[in-house]
Parts: C-alpha cells; structure tokens; sequence
C-alpha cells in the first residue's frame, strides 16, 4: 500500500516536467525575426521579391500552425522597404540595415521589443517572427 501514494507522487511528476518540456519546445520561446538564410530560398546570396514573400508566406503559416498569434503581421515591411538601393534585389548587409531601421521605426512607435534588445544585424529580418 505506500507504493501506491509514491507511484501516484512520480507520475505526477513525470507528467509536470514532460509538459514544460512540451511548452519550451513550442511556445516557451519566440522565435524571433526571419533569418537571411531563411529569406533566401535559392541560397544564390541574394533576396528576390519573390523569394521574400513566398518565405514570409511559409513562415508565417508555420507559426500560425505553431500557435504563435500573429498580431504585427500586417507590420512587416514591404520589398521596397528591404531593397534599400532599388536594384531588385537584397544582399545580407542590405537586409541586416533594414532589419535596424524597420526596428528602430517600430521600437520609435512603441510597438517594437524593448529598446535594450536589439537582434543580432544580418541575422534577422524586419517585422517577422509573428509579434
């Protein structure tokens, strides 16, 4: 008879520490902004419009899928936005310089992650990661 209240104590437990594991894998943590790597789907080095927003369409639904609630999603910036020079096309320096300035614009309006948490440049892209 007292292995039963211990059996009961240690799948309890189990249950709770399997359950924050599932939470930390899924939800636990945001994923963050869009990576250069991500964005450039053909890995050629560059970013197309095309390659933009069929990798932002594809992120997005994953993160929806996820649960990650997409409030800033009509936030991200458009092409235009990201091809600072106009030639049609996005390299990484390009990127990560958007990347900060769409921050900054969106740290300036309130809307953005706390002033002392900037993502690492060129590793992420402006307005994703389902804020």
């Amino acid at each position: 008879m007292k292995l039963r209240p211990l059996t009961l104590t240690t799948l309890s437990a189990l249950t709770l520490c399997l359950s924050q594991a599932v939470l930390a894998q899924g939800m636990g943590s945001h994923p963050g902004p869009m990576t250069f790597k991500e964005a450039d789907l053909n890995g050629d080095g560059n970013i197309t419009e095309q390659e933009l927003y069929q990798a932002r369409a594809k992120r997005m639904g994953n993160l929806s899928q996820q649960g990650y609630p997409m409030r800033m999603a009509g936030q991200a910036p458009n092409f235009g936005d990201v091809d600072l020079n106009g030639d049609g096309k996005v390299g990484p320096d390009e990127f990560a310089q958007a990347q900060q300035q769409h921050m900054q614009r969106m740290r300036g309006s309130g809307m953005g992650p706390p002033t002392g948490a900037p993502p690492a440049p060129g590793q992420n892209m402006p307005g994703q990661g389902g804020n």
